[in-house]
């Protein structure tokens, strides 16, 4: 019987047991609770654990069904509450309801106050936080719910399998595997009833969410009410002015004395430091006596041992032998010891002066945090003060439109962005000082000596007066937020009731409130100076996107004017023949390029943009200058040289850089050469200067070309002189004047060498010189067939050493001589 008392709510022998019933009446609940205490009383006492085991069972077993009853009896207390806490809530909905259904039009006639309208908004924001607190209550139910039941199935998975384990165990095992059937189906039933309370408190939650949303929508629904007909008396703002101002006045008074004792513990800790100071060299000085006595000590003992164990036979024999050493060792002994109280002395004294010094700064610090908080505390109060009155200068008749009140918008956000980061930057400070008050409870716990319980618990008082002092000013800044969300949200109201039209006409005031904060909307400021009456004044200007926008819209119309004039003028120039073409598109380049710095100097000054706006581009100008602007300036310069000398012009034939090619374009930078594979190379104008140029167009277009022909040797060398010129004065392209020239160049080694040269004119369109030569020579080559000369190729005499007799050596097929 007494082994089966323990968990006999856990079975009775049938394979699996359900999980307690989702919905049971208070009642049964409380039966079930007091069976389960009862359970847990029965092994509750340490001796008591292996009551009802079966002899040896492992410690984790008897822990895990001593844990399960826990559970067990937790969840079902859980769950009674709950069932309570859903009855009451019931009663507070009704009670509610009542209570809305009777105040659902505010109290009084419009226009209603905006102090009231502030109230209910503030009454708005402590419902949506209960709101809010109870959705993520139920999340975290959620998740327990779904983690209890991944954990309910496995329980279930082993109650199955230790069921089957007992089905099948011997007579001798069966306890065991009873013990641990009947323990995996206690576990089974604690996380059931476990999941059903959590059931019952997620109904809870719902019921509470419900009838926040209630209150939530309630509390809405008649600041709607209000929004339309508010009003902000001159008597209300002075309340409220005079009320910060009371506040104002008393934090200033407890700044003042903060102030008076931050001076007067910084002196405090100063003493203690200085105190704490001359107590540690008082113990670094007797320590460093205690080293000296040390060694005098050893000195002198090894002393009285030289003197107790002579070498000589007549000290031996000294009956007075070491008593001076002895006596010395004594004297040195008594020093040391003196030297050793007094260092404990010290050392005792130590540790009060360290305590000191340490409570001292701490105290120091924590004036220090009391005068920061004051200040942020008085700064929140005059941004509570400029609220209040932003808001009155919003409901001003002359401000009664929609417009003049958003226009309020972005000074109230300005307020919010700073009160935002104080708030981070107080609870940061706060977070540490938990943080500090944690540490300090756990020292204090291991601390033992006197001493240092006072010392840890005197810090304790400290960090727990600082963590005030930081939380009454998050208060205060809190408080001060509030009223800036609930004025957001005021705004927000009164844009949600207006009509399809309002709403349209606001949205272009907006844009164009928008629009017109986009064009002034100023970049950056530049230093800038005026004389005004002899005396240089200094200011700055402000650079904004409308004078930026501006200054473009002159560079480009100017340049584009600029453009036109500059095209008529060469154009008018080039027909009337004053000009040649190409002279006036170099000019008119050139006058382009001084125009755009002209018109980029006259829009800064149009708008008013000092140059000194880009003095911060000095120093990579002069780096740029120094480095990359030396190529640019160097063809610029190159530029005006090939203008002033004209070397070439386009259409013109040139040489330069291994490139040869017609001259398309003559730029302020580059040339173009065009070659006869027709690909472009912008050649730089400083490389027409610096390498030897080749221009074959300079003063004539005529070209002489040279075509050597050899002939074999025999061939009637006059008759070859008068086809190679037959040849060439057939040919359309070679021309008359000068007329073409054969010269009998050599006697070569296997052929006669002549030399056929014609004049050719080269000009773009017409064939390359190269193709003409081919024709001449295909025409050569026929005419020399027709004649009959032939075209030899080379040829070499072998000649004999005959003086001699030749060695004659016959050689087998298979093999040299001799193998």
């Amino acid at each position: 019987m007494a082994a089966s008392l323990p968990l006999k709510a856990a079975g009775d022998g049938k394979k699996g047991t359900s999980p307690a019933p989702a919905e049971l009446s208070a009642d049964e609940l409380a039966r079930r609770l007091g069976e389960a205490q009862a359970e847990l009383a029965a092994i509750e006492a340490p001796e008591q654990l292996a009551a009802g085991a079966p002899p040896g069972t492992p410690v984790e077993e008897l822990q895990l069904r001593a844990r399960m009853l826990r559970l067990t009896v937790f969840s079902y207390r859980q769950h009674v509450n709950a069932l309570a806490h859903l009855t009451e809530q019931k009663k507070f909905a009704a009670e509610a309801e009542s209570r809305r259904r009777a105040t659902s039009k505010p109290d009084g006639k419009p226009p209603f106050s905006i102090l009231m309208a502030d109230r209910m908004r503030s009454a708005l924001q402590v419902r949506l936080l209960d709101l809010r607190s109870e959705e993520g209550r139920l999340k975290i139910l959620s998740a327990q719910m779904d983690n209890t039941r991944e954990k309910l199935a496995r329980a279930g998975e082993r109650a199955r399998l230790a069921q089957e384990k007992l089905e099948a165990a011997m007579p001798a095992y069966s306890p065991v595997a009873r013990w641990r059937r009947d323990l995996a189906r206690l576990e089974e039933r604690a996380l059931g009833v476990h999941l059903a309370a959590l059931a019952a408190q997620g109904r809870l939650v719902d019921a509470q969410l419900a009838e926040f949303a209630r209150e939530v929508e309630f509390e809405r629904n008649r600041i709607a009410v209000v929004e339309k007909d508010l009003v902000f008396k001159a008597d209300d703002l002075e309340r409220l002015k005079a009320d910060i101002d009371e506040r104002r006045s008393r934090l200033i008074a407890e700044l003042e004395q903060a102030s008076r004792e931050r001076e007067r513990l910084s002196l405090a800790a100063d003493e203690a430091a200085a105190r704490h100071a001359e107590a540690r060299k008082r113990v670094a000085e007797l320590e460093r006596q205690q080293a000296e006595g040390r060694k005098a000590v050893a000195a002198a003992e090894a002393a009285l041992n030289k003197a107790e164990h002579p070498g000589g036979v007549l000290e031996k024999i000294n009956p007075f032998r070491g008593r001076s050493a002895r006596s010395d060792l004594d004297r040195q002994r008594a020093a040391l010891a003196e030297v050793d109280k007094k260092l404990a002395a010290a050392r005792g004294n130590l540790a009060p002066r360290e305590y000191e010094h340490l409570l001292a700064m701490e105290r120091s610090r924590t004036a220090v945090h009391a005068v920061e908080a004051r200040n942020v505390g008085l700064v929140t109060l005059d941004m509570r003060r400029a609220f209040w009155e932003l808001r009155y200068a919003a409901f001003a008749p002359e401000r009664a439109g929609l417009r003049e009140r958003r226009s309020e918008a972005p000074d109230v956000q300005r307020l919010l962005n700073v009160l935002n980061p104080a708030i981070d930057h107080l609870r940061g400070k706060m977070d540490i000082v938990v943080g500090q008050l944690a540490e300090q409870q756990d020292l204090l716990r291991l601390a033992d000596e006197p001493g240092e319980i006072g010392f840890r618990k005197a810090l304790l008082a400290l960090f727990v007066a600082r963590e005030r002092i930081y939380l009454d000013t998050v208060n205060e800044v809190e408080e001060t937020r509030h009223l800036l969300l609930r004025w957001v949200a005021e705004q927000d109201v009164r844009t949600g009731g207006r009509s399809a039209g309002e709403l349209t006409r606001s949205w272009f005031e907006r844009s164009g409130d928008w629009l017109k904060a986009a064009w002034n909307f100023e970049l950056f400021a530049v230093a800038d100076s005026v004389v005004v009456d002899g005396r240089v004044i200094s200011g700055s200007r402000g650079v904004t996107v409308a004078k930026v926008v501006e200054a473009i819209l002159i560079v480009i119309v100017g340049y584009l004017l600029a453009a036109v004039a500059t095209r008529v003028a060469m154009a008018v120039g080039v027909r009337r023949g004053r000009i040649e073409e190409t002279g006036a598109r170099i000019a008119r380049k050139w006058i382009l390029a001084v125009t755009l710095v002209l018109l980029l100097l006259l829009a800064l000054d149009a708008v008013k943009i000092p140059l000194t706006a880009f003095a911060f581009l000095g120093g990579a100008i002069a780096i740029g200058a120094g480095f990359g602007m030396q190529t640019l300036l160097k063809n610029l310069i190159s530029g005006v040289m090939l203008l002033m000398e004209r070397p070439f012009k386009p259409r013109d034939i040139v040489e330069v850089g291994g490139i040869r090619g017609e001259v398309t374009d003559i730029n302020v930078r580059s040339c173009t050469i065009r070659d006869a594979n027709g690909i472009e190379t912008l050649v730089p104008n400083s490389t027409f200067l610096e390498q030897n140029v080749t221009n074959w167009t300079l003063s004539s277009r005529k070209v002489r070309y040279a075509l050597n022909v050899g002939v074999a040797y025999g061939s009637p060398v006059r008759r070859v002189s008068e086809l190679l010129l037959a040849v060439a004065a057939s040919h359309e392209q070679v021309l008359a004047e000068p007329v073409p020239e054969v010269l009998f160049m050599d006697f070569a080694d296997s052929a006669l060498l002549f030399t056929l040269y014609v004049w050719l004119e080269v000009a773009p369109g017409r064939r390359g010189g190269s193709v003409v030569l081919s024709d001449l020579r295909f025409m050569i080559e026929a005419s020399f067939a027709e004649h009959g000369i032939a075209m030899p190729f080379p040829q070499r005499d072998v000649h004999l050493d005959t003086a001699g007799p030749l060695p004659v050596c016959l050689v087998p097929a298979d093999g040299p001589a001799g193998a």
